[in-house]
Order: structure tokens, then sequence, then C-alpha cells
């Protein structure tokens, strides 16, 4: 038989993470914020999947938890994509809006299932259109990760992301269902004591490598 404080451990663990790196950050009203600086309320520009238009929603929650696995890596292939290249990791359960195939619904998948078959928007130019990215423009990889991501919740279901100096519209948590939560639920004092151990940063992106040897 577990104790209670057993028990909230074994469904903390049975919850899904859902998530993108810290240094992600999401588009509000007053231009783009971090998790640190997001507040819970303010609005926030979403994808309204039926009618297929950017719409401002109130952020409803926020969620950053420390993650010590591997992530899942997009990079666009400049062979196969005309427009800025894109670099962005994501937790296997996180969530994206995309188009399968021809059709023109659009469904929440998570990272761990995407494939060939599925596209997503991005900013095709530096002009702001946007367009469909299918996701074999490119690779999917995994590689370990060590460091916090977080993720937010809105009424659509999505929001819009830079990461790495590329603009995507993204998933969030599902309505009304908790993700992890035990040690990433928006709190300073645990975000002091993690802080005070953290060893690790976001891993660099291709351009933050390439800046680095070149300064060598």
């Amino acid at each position: 038989m577990l104790t209670e404080q057993e028990q909230k451990l074994v469904d903390e663990l049975s919850k899904p993470f859902y998530g993108v790196p810290e240094s992600a950050e999401i588009l509000t009203r007053d231009g783009w914020k971090n998790c640190d600086d997001l507040v819970v309320g303010e609005q926030v520009l979403t994808f309204n999947r039926e009618s297929q238009i950017l719409e401002w929603q109130p952020c409803l929650t926020k969620h950053r938890f420390p993650f010590d696995q591997e992530i899942l890596r997009f990079r666009s292939d400049s062979r196969l994509w005309i427009g800025p290249k894109r670099d962005f990791r994501f937790t296997h359960e996180h969530r994206w809006p995309v188009r399968i195939g021809d059709g023109s619904s659009i469904s929440l998948v998570e990272g761990q299932d995407l494939n060939s078959n599925h596209s997503f928007i991005a900013q095709e130019s530096e002009d702001g259109w946007l367009d469909w990215l299918p996701f074999d423009a490119g690779t999917i990889t995994s590689e370990h990760y060590k460091g916090r991501v977080w993720c937010t919740t809105t009424d659509n279901g999505t929001w819009v992301m830079r990461q790495n100096g590329g603009i995507v519209i993204t998933g969030n948590n599902p309505v009304g269902d908790d993700c992890r939560d035990e040690w990433g639920a928006y709190n300073d004092e645990y975000d002091e004591e993690f802080n005070s151990q953290r060893v690790v940063t976001d891993p660099p992106s291709d351009t933050d490598a390439s800046a680095a040897s070149a300064q060598e």
C-alpha cells in the first residue's frame, strides 16, 4: 500500500512532459516574452485551427520544470525549404498543430508521432509571411537535454513561438489537463532552488556554434 506522498509521486510520473526549452519565447501584445516574464492572464497570439486565423487569447496557465532526458530536435534542410532555417527542440509529448497530407483540417499531434506526411506553420520570410512547412523538409533527431522546459495553455490549444530565431505555431498543454507539476508549476521558491543547482543551459544552436568557432 503506497503512502499518500508515494501515490502523489506516482501520479505525477504518469503525466506527460509537454514543453520546449526555456529559451523559447511566446508572442504577447507587449512583444516577445520568455516564461519568466509571461504573466498568466495576459494576451498571447494563438492560431484558431477551425477558422485558421491568428487570434489573441489569454494565457490560462504556464508550467515549467527541470528536464534531464532525450528531447526531439527539428532542423530544416536548405535544399528542401527556401525560407529561413528552422532549428527547434521539443519534448516527445509536446503537441503540434499539423496538416495531414493535402487535407484542409488541422490536428494536434505529439512530437513523437510526427512524420513526413505532416506539415506545420512556420514563418516563410523575414517579412512575416506564414506558410506550411512539411516535416520532411528537414530532419527530426533525438538528443540529450538537461535544463528546464516550459509550456502554456490557451483555449485554442496553440501559441506563436520563437526559438533559435525561427517563428512557428506550436501546441500547448490540453485545456483542463494536468502536465507534470510536482517540480514545475510556476513557483518562485522552487525556481530559486533549481537555479542554485543548475549546471547546464540550453544546447547551442548551429548558428551559435558557428559564431563561437569564428571567434576562435
